[in-house]
């Protein structure tokens, strides 16, 4: 069943319509049956030229409102859909960001999203939409007489039988296809993101035969399920044309008989028409049924599984003290945490960096502690406040994140530090970038601030992507800032342009957690915590841990010397 994080209440509401303005459409739908049972058994034994005027001046002042009716309903319909897109994609995008989903999810998620919406503006849905009115037409043609009745009853069931069998043999290509596709999805996107590296060590001919693989399962499930489904398409429509000549002769008979007039054959034939044609329709829609209700079913599990920030009451903005009580954190699919039971207090406007050897959990510690990630267990305070207390934008207007892996967005360098924020002004671009140290390179660049970057954008090193990332973290100064080796692509210029930053932030009362590999950004913090096995396992002063050690030492040297 799928919940109202996908069905909002606009979306009700239009679909409310709609079904209103199908009750309307089936009952005008009637005219055309009803006009013919005049025309042949009154206008054409009465011979009267008046009847049958008045009578086509009515029918076609009908269908002409039926026509306005369908065009209404198509509108409602189309902007159902874009309700839709527009209110479900808005949580996709939130729940992809709050889990830190890779691109391929989000995409993913969208490109089903678009199917559910293309699937809604297509014949099968107004399909959907017209059965439920097939019974009534049915005891329509009862009511014209009990044989009719039974010969259209008997292709409904058989229709009916043909639709399940249809399903059962779609189910299973359908899945496999789907399972495929989504896997040659993702290997196109770790493929391009590791382009260079693929092409360099010869890797290009064996990442495009894997591709090709998937895709070949991919197609060869739906070739499966397309012939199936066509299979069945045409036996339906067999059918259908087989009971509509049912009708006219058993009809015929009927009326040698003199049991229904010449114009009940005709009336009959149409009204059985409309009962037959929305389960002829589903059949032959049935594949892109199957694939929007499986859309449907990954979006609201999705929804169910990440959900959306409810309203925060606003708190106050922070001072920066960062309290972390026994957090632990198991990434998704993992059978061991990452991070274990760490207990830690950081003061406000204090400095700290955590070193240790790859794999100790530093950066996901990183990501906890600048909202990135939710701990599994335990709690994370910001002066006092348990973090999930406070509303997401809010808080993150209150806190620096520079990722390990920096990718910026495809924008100009000044939207890219004013993180999208259209209210930002200049003033505040220049000052964060003079506080990164950016202001000369920036200059340099073809357009200065207004230079785009990103995908798309002009290409820049992994230096100046970490700088203007850098920028980004530190615009507005935010109360808390968390540095993710934000040092591994400087050179001794930018090494010490960060320092100068981290040193500025702590005179302005801002927190700074720096993590590290480099020994060279000792010297501008207050403590440094060695992270082994996703624990806390030693602490050290600034002055402590440069005493023992050079700026040219590495991190793993800083954390053998802290545990001496």
């Amino acid at each position: 069943m799928i919940s109202r994080n996908v069905i909002g209440r606009g979306i009700v509401n239009g679909l409310s319509v709609v079904a209103v303005l199908t009750f309307i459409l089936n009952l005008l739908a009637l005219v055309l049956p009803l006009y013919m049972l005049q025309v042949y058994d009154r206008v054409l034994t009465s011979a009267s030229l008046s009847t049958l005027g008045y009578l086509t001046l009515i029918a076609v002042a009908i269908l002409i409102v039926l026509g306005a009716i369908e065009a209404i309903r198509q509108v409602v319909v189309q902007r159902v859909g874009t309700r839709l897109e527009i209110d479900v994609g808005e949580k996709l995008l939130v729940a992809s960001l709050k889990a830190g989903g890779q691109a391929q999810d989000a995409t993913g998620q969208i490109r089903d999203l678009a199917q559910v919406r293309s699937f809604l503006a297509s014949p099968v849905f107004s399909a959907l939409l017209d059965a439920p009115f097939a019974p009534l037409f049915l005891l329509i043609v009862f009511m014209i007489h009990p044989m009719l009745g039974a010969l259209v009853l008997g292709g409904i069931v058989i229709l009916l039988m043909l639709t399940l069998m249809n399903q059962w043999a779609l189910s299973g290509p359908q899945r496999k296809s789907g399972d495929a596709a989504a896997t040659a999805g993702n290997l196109v996107v770790a493929f391009a993101r590791s382009g260079e590296a693929l092409r360099a060590m010869g890797m290009a001919r064996a990442a495009i035969a894997a591709w090709g693989e998937k895709t070949a399962d991919a197609l060869n499930a739906q070739d499966r399920a397309t012939r199936a489904n066509a299979v069945f398409s045409g036996m339906s429509r067999s059918i259908r044309l087989i009971v509509q000549l049912g009708i006219l002769g058993l009809g015929a008979f009927l009326t040698l008989r003199q049991e229904i007039t010449a114009g009940m054959i005709f009336a009959t034939s149409l009204v059985a028409a409309r009962a037959l044609a929305p389960v002829d329709n589903l059949i032959g829609g049935w594949k892109g049924l199957l694939q929007s209700l499986s859309s449907l079913r990954r979006i609201d599990q999705v929804l169910r599984v990440k959900g959306n920030d409810p309203p925060r009451t606003r708190l106050p903005a922070p001072t920066g003290h960062l309290a972390f009580e026994k957090i632990i954190y198991v990434p998704e699919g993992a059978a061991e945490p990452t991070v274990k039971g760490i207990v830690l207090t950081i003061e406000a406007g204090e400095a700290v960096c955590i070193v240790g050897p790859s794999g100790a959990g530093k950066s996901t510690f990183a990501r906890l502690a600048a909202g990135a990630l939710q701990p599994s267990h335990g709690r994370i305070r910001l002066d006092g406040s348990d973090v999930e207390n406070w509303e997401p934008d809010e808080r993150g207007r209150h806190v620096g994140y520079l990722p390990q892996d920096v990718e910026l967005l495809p924008y100009s360098i000044a939207r890219n530090i004013a993180r999208l924020d259209d209210t930002a002004t200049a003033e505040e671009i220049m000052a964060a970038a003079d506080l990164a140290g950016v202001m000369d390179l920036v200059k340099k660049l073809p357009d200065g601030f207004d230079t785009r970057v990103g995908p798309g954008g002009l290409p820049l090193s992994g230096g100046q992507r970490q700088r203007i990332a850098l920028a980004r973290a530190v615009f507005r100064r935010p109360r808390v800032v968390v540095l993710d080796e934000p040092n591994a692509h400087l050179d001794t210029e930018g090494e010490a342009a960060l320092n100068r930053t981290i040193a500025q932030l702590k005179r302005g009362g801002t927190t700074v957690i720096v993590v590290s590999q480099r020994a060279g950004v000792l010297q501008s913090v207050d403590r440094v915590l060695f992270m082994r096995d996703g624990q806390i396992a030693a602490s050290q002063s600034r002055e402590e841990a440069l005493a023992r050690v050079s700026p040219a030492v590495r991190s793993a040297d800083v954390a053998r010397a802290a545990q001496a």
